[in-house]
This record gives C-alpha cells, sequence and structure tokens, in this order.
C-alpha cells in the first residue's frame, strides 16, 4: 500500500466517523424532540383536566399518571398556580378514588431519593387535606434534596400546623437553615 492509498484509506475512514456521529447526534435530537411534545401534549391534556373539573376527567387523568415522565408533567403543571384548578375537595376525591394518591404514598417509601422527590412535589402541589402530616416525615428523610422538596412544598401560609413542623425539622439539625430560607 502506498502513502496515497493509505490516506484514502484514511479520509475515508474518517468520513464514515464523522457522517456516523453525525447521524447519532441527529437521531438524538429527533428522540429529544420527540419526547419533548410528547411532554408538552400531556400537559396540555393535564391543564384542560384540571381547567375543566369533570370528576371523571379527572379521575381519568389522574389514574393514568404512573410512570416518572408522566409524574414530571402532572408536577410541572401542579406548580402553575396561574392555572385553573378545580376545589381542592375535588382533587382529594378524585386522587383517591383514581388511585394516585395511594400510589404516591407508597412511593414516599421508595429507595430512589429522585421518586421520592417527586411523590412529595407532587402531594405538595395538590394542596390536599393533611398535606403537612404526609409531608412532615419527607423533611427528615435521607435525601437533602426531598428534604428540600418537602419544605418547599409546606403549606405555611394556609396550614397551621406547617410552621411547627417546620420548627420541628429545623430543630433536628437535617436541614440547612440558609437552604429553607431560599425555598420559602
Amino acid at each position: 500500500m502506498d502513502l496515497f492509498q493509505a490516506f484514502a484509506l484514511l479520509f475515508a475512514g474518517t468520513v464514515a466517523l464523522l457522517t456516523g456521529l453525525a447521524l447519532l447526534v441527529v437521531s438524538r435530537k429527533a428522540l429529544r424532540d420527540r419526547r419533548e411534545s410528547k411532554s408538552v401534549r400531556r400537559r396540555r391534556h393535564y391543564r384542560r383536566a384540571l381547567a375543566h373539573g369533570d370528576p371523571r376527567r379527572l379521575r381519568r387523568v389522574l389514574a393514568a399518571v404512573r410512570d416518572r415522565e408522566q409524574q414530571v408533567n402532572l408536577a410541572f403543571v401542579l406548580q402553575d398556580d396561574s392555572a385553573p384548578r378545580p376545589p381542592v375537595e375535588a382533587l382529594d376525591r378524585e386522587g383517591r378514588r383514581s388511585g394516585l394518591t395511594a400510589r404516591l404514598q407508597v412511593q414516599l417509601r421508595a429507595r430512589n431519593g429522585p421518586a421520592r422527590g417527586r411523590a412529595v412535589l407532587i402531594l405538595a402541589h395538590l394542596r390536599l387535606p393533611q398535606g403537612v402530616t404526609r409531608l412532615e416525615p419527607m423533611l427528615d428523610d435521607d435525601d437533602p434534596d426531598v428534604r428540600l422538596v418537602a419544605v418547599a412544598g409546606l403549606p405555611l401560609g394556609e396550614d397551621p400546623d406547617a410552621v411547627p413542623a417546620l420548627v420541628r425539622a429545623l430543630s433536628k439539625r437535617r436541614l440547612a437553615p440558609e437552604r429553607v430560607i431560599e425555598r420559602l
């Protein structure tokens, strides 16, 4: 093999490698775009169900929230305080009927910190009755991020039990006060 053939072979290999890398990047971007599009559609669906207020529709939507992406999308919609929502009583009732509340309660005991965090986030933003009772044990979680999500979810202005729960958690010294202040 002479020098020209070696150069041609090296050039062809480089072109093939760069083409493969470009195809990989394009396919990953397409996959990410499909996921984002699916998330946008799902969030729109959740917003409409929450705004509509029909109990059966709300129950169907809440019953379908099972995987990580669906939980993230529901949490995203629930965090939007400007979006119309059904009364808390309706969310509580349909959350129980759909099984969502029970699944989230089980998920609070998961080994995976992010899974517990998602459950805390959704339960906090549903603003269900006994919210402080459900969130207070998470203020002492092993994962500091879960503890901070629980702090951010405490209904401090709405529930008189929230402030004493926060004080108890701070007195255990498992929460950094400066991080708590950032979340409030």
